[in-house]
């Protein structure tokens, strides 16, 4: 959850939950009801109690609207699995109460507000937090350890999703949107080759990763977010907090952006007395790319259809093309031909004369007024909705400079794969996939890999130039 970005308390929610939190709790009121942004799944407040002296600083989380939600866990199964958490000694927030029917509030729960920062940019480049970043991939290496240690007879009520149920889960997603990326088809081929069943299952978190946590000056305190839990493989979790998107720009810090995997693994040891394999580690930090991937897709889906419009769903659709830049560099044996071209800095467009400002010119003007205005305002008054604004009106400028070229030479590429009938680059693409699902091009097709490659380099200069992706493999010895 973003704790910087909050809106007004909402008037239908504010006098029933005080009513709530006085009969279940004994206080004589609440104040400083707000919600805080991030997190699609659940709806999340922050509120403080009042207590004689003492003050309460809670969170309510429930299902949007009060009603029950579309995700893995419900708010009640996710509040009684917090309690599952915490008793095996996972710092995981406490539990107060849940809701009940005759709260009208829908389904959710209480819990206290843990503080510490949760905004992970803050927490790779604050200086309060540089003494925690030290120890904190070994921290979370001895965490995971106590959640996969948790006894599977306390949540034999969890689904199972090892590997196998996953990839095939994300390929029928993908499939189902239409939408032909052959990258992701290349990776959907290998992954089934090569994610084996787990050996034994153990309690997953699911969404482990910096931007789920909860630090302070002092390092971890807590984990947040545990409505994608299930039953399944401990690789899911060890790799998860290792994909490039979850560094957030630190890519030399393969653990959320903040340490290594050797400090990860020892943590993990000396909690479980269990090693890491780490060839199984890289096979799921494949597939975790993958499934941010197609996760992305989704969302610029959703957006489309008129499910989620807004300018971040919309923007966040617009990042596959990062995810494909790493899935590239992770399926490569080695730096590929043909692709330094596309990493080059694409030249600054340049102000023609003209009788009046072309529609480039207004997009730039609204942009660099709308940056203005972010780096002006404070935390909580709109500020990153302006920057998530900004961003996105840079991807159109992007896409109006360079975008009709890269997408010609992306056909005249692809006509060497596919048969040159084929209708326009998404048909090209089409076919190509086509082509993979048969089995009649994969990673040793001469110039496949590279192809792809160069063309996720060139949209993700348009997409997101500043993004950074993951450094080639070594070239084999």
């Amino acid at each position: 959850m973003r704790i910087d970005q909050v809106a007004p308390a909402d008037s239908d929610l504010a006098a029933p939950l005080a009513r709530v939190v006085r009969r279940r709790l004994g206080v004589e009121g609440v104040e400083g009801l707000r919600r805080l942004s991030g997190g699609a799944s659940q709806e999340t407040w922050s509120f403080d109690a009042l207590r004689g002296d003492e003050r309460l600083e809670l969170i309510l989380r429930r299902a949007p609207g009060g009603g029950r939600g579309a995700t893995a866990l419900s708010p009640a199964a996710e509040a009684r699995l917090q309690r599952v958490a915490r008793a095996a000694g996972v710092p995981a927030a406490r539990v107060w109460f849940e809701l009940e029917p005759e709260d009208q509030l829908g389904d959710g729960y209480v819990m206290e507000r843990v503080a510490g920062e949760t905004i992970a940019r803050r927490i790779l480049r604050d200086d309060q937090f540089a003494a925690a970043r030290l120890g904190l991939a070994r921290e979370c290496g001895r965490v995971l350890g106590r959640i996969h240690g948790v006894p599977l007879a306390e949540v034999s009520w969890l689904d199972i999703a090892d590997g196998g149920r996953q990839l095939e889960r994300y390929q029928s997603l993908y499939r189902g949107l239409e939408e032909p990326r052959p990258l992701f088809d290349l990776a959907f081929a290998w992954l089934s080759r090569r994610l084996t069943p787990c050996k034994e299952t153990c309690l997953v978190h699911g969404d482990f990763r910096n931007g789920n946590l909860v630090v302070g000056g002092d390092g971890l305190r807590a984990v947040l977010d545990w409505e994608l839990a299930h039953r399944g493989d401990r690789y899911e979790d060890l790799s998860w907090i290792c994909v490039n998107s979850w560094r957030f720009g630190e890519v030399a810090n393969p653990v959320g952006g903040f340490g290594s995997y050797q400090d990860l693994f020892a943590g993990y040891l000396e909690e479980t007395g269990h090693g890491v394999d780490e060839s199984r580690l890289r096979l799921w930090e494949v597939f975790g790319t993958l499934k941010w991937g197609v996760m992305c897709l989704m969302q610029g889906f959703s957006y489309l259809a008129g499910n989620a419009r807004s300018v971040e769903k919309a923007a966040i659709g617009r990042r596959v093309s990062e995810t494909e830049v790493d899935l590239a560099r992770l399926l490569a044996r080695g730096p590929l031909d043909g692709v330094a071209a596309a990493e080059t800095s694409l030249p600054e467009r340049s102000w023609g004369r003209s009788e009046r400002p072309g529609i480039l010119d207004l997009v730039t003007a609204v942009r660099e007024q709308l940056d203005a205005e972010a780096r002006s305002s404070p935390p909580g008054s709109g500020a990153f909705q302006r920057r998530v604004a900004s961003n996105a009106l840079g991807i159109v400028e992007r896409e109006l400079r360079d975008g009709p070229r890269v997408e010609r030479e992306e056909a005249e590429r692809l006509r060497a794969f596919v048969e040159s009938g084929s209708d326009g680059v998404r048909g090209l693409n089409a076919a190509l996939c086509e082509r993979i699902r048969a089995g009649d091009a994969d990673l040793d097709t001469p110039g496949l890999l590279a192809h792809l490659a160069r063309t996720a380099e060139e949209k993700l200069r348009i997409d997101n130039p500043r993004y950074r992706p993951l450094p080639w493999p070594p070239a084999p010895g």
